[in-house]
């Protein structure tokens, strides 16, 4: 040993700073990275409902995928109803923070977004953005009745 006695070194080791990541680190390096905007394509399309009269509601699907392996990369999916002449937002589903997937209400008495979104699901990789998508387009497709009726009383 260099001089040192192993009571010297059991002080030192004592007075050490833990520096290991804390729970909240390694949850944050866990997360999936997006990759680069230049590196994205983003693409929106109207699309039917299963069952609902194309010319009073559709939706609007806004998909932004990766240019080199196809993989989405995040999306929206807007419920419109036709109102007075024109197309009024419903509700959305979204993944734009990158780390959920949530639902927007909005109403129709003030035209916007009524309350806090309610988050549906967590995305920690990029393969969850695929699935976030697929289990919100089925509930946009199950649910848009009770959505449109929650737009037209909130």
């Amino acid at each position: 040993m260099s001089g040192r006695s192993k009571q010297d070194l059991t002080k030192r080791d004592k007075r050490s700073v833990d520096m290991s990541p804390t729970a909240e680190e390694l949850a944050l390096a866990d997360m999936w990275k997006r990759p680069p905007e230049d590196e994205c394509e983003e693409s929106n399309y109207p699309s039917a409902l299963p069952g609902a009269d194309e010319a009073k509601i559709r939706l609007n699907i806004r998909m932004v995928r990766h240019q080199v392996t196809w993989a989405l990369v995040e999306f929206s999916i807007v419920l419109l109803t036709m109102y007075r002449g024109r197309w009024r937002e419903v509700a959305e589903i979204d993944s734009c923070h990158d780390d959920d997937f949530h639902v927007h209400q909005n109403g129709r008495s003030i035209d916007a977004r009524v309350g806090d979104p309610v988050t549906l699901g967590v995305i920690r990789t990029l393969e969850d953005v695929q699935e976030a998508y697929n289990l919100a387009l089925t509930k946009v497709e199950d649910e848009w009745s009770t959505l449109k009726d929650r737009w037209h009383h909130g």
